[in-house]
């Protein structure tokens, strides 16, 4: 399924592309005195800008789900952090929810970059989600922490969240079920994100109890397929 998604977007995506360079050529013919030329460009860069990110997110994982490939980088984890930090900190205010990022140091792993950093947003996203769930009381912390730290040959990545928690019944299946407990959800996002951990030789697990806690590991010098 989400080879088939991914291949769908992607076109979509193209598109997106050559319409945010188009509105970039405008902008820049009106000239840099034009204050709606300066607006429409700063918008049309950050736009170009995205679906250049999204198209390359979509190919990379119809390879890996293709291919079972990864394309491997030495990547300073806590960079990645801050990064998929940053993109979701607009989200994170608009539902009141304090974002935090604790990464234990520096720390070079041999990684996909990008199909880590789809496994950060999925775990990000849905931890602000339940830390802004409206079924909490309305006095309780809406906080998601992530947090990264060594431990012997391999680094921890865990994603903790205010809310509701899993059940252990919840926590052992929240990966394997295709449905989604959110409205519109296809419920392959987490999915997807444990195939990924897994082809880079790590683990990933919900950790049940009152709070929402996901680890995942990544071994020093992880990676079982090597794109030259």
């Amino acid at each position: 399924m989400a080879a088939a998604l991914a291949h769908e977007l992607n076109q979509p995506l193209t598109a997106m592309g050559t319409y945010a360079r188009v509105s970039q050529m405008l902008a820049r013919r009106l000239g840099e005195n034009d204050p709606s030329a300066r607006g429409l460009l700063e918008v049309s860069d950050k736009l170009a800008a995205e679906a250049a990110r999204a198209g390359q997110v979509v190919n990379r994982l119809r390879r890996f789900f293709r291919e079972r490939s990864t394309q491997l980088e030495l990547t300073e984890l806590p960079d990645l952090l801050a990064e998929a930090a940053r993109a979701q900190v607009v989200r994170a205010g608009e539902l009141r929810v304090q974002l935090e990022v604790a990464d234990g140091g520096r720390c070079p792993l041999w990684i996909d970059r990008v199909q880590i950093a789809v496994v950060l947003r999925n775990l990000l996203a849905n931890a602000i989600e339940a830390a802004s769930d409206t079924r909490l009381p309305a006095d309780a912390a809406r906080r998601v922490e992530l947090r990264a730290q060594r431990q012997g040959e391999q680094v921890v990545v865990s994603v903790q969240d205010t809310g509701a928690g899993l059940t252990p019944e919840q926590a052992r299946g929240i990966f394997e079920s295709p449905a989604s407990s959110k409205p519109g959800g296809m419920g392959i996002g987490l999915a997807i994100s444990r195939a990924v951990v897994e082809a880079h030789g790590g683990r990933l697990w919900a950790q049940p109890g009152a709070q929402g806690r996901v680890h995942f590991t990544i071994p020093i010098g992880a990676g079982t397929t090597h794109d030259e």
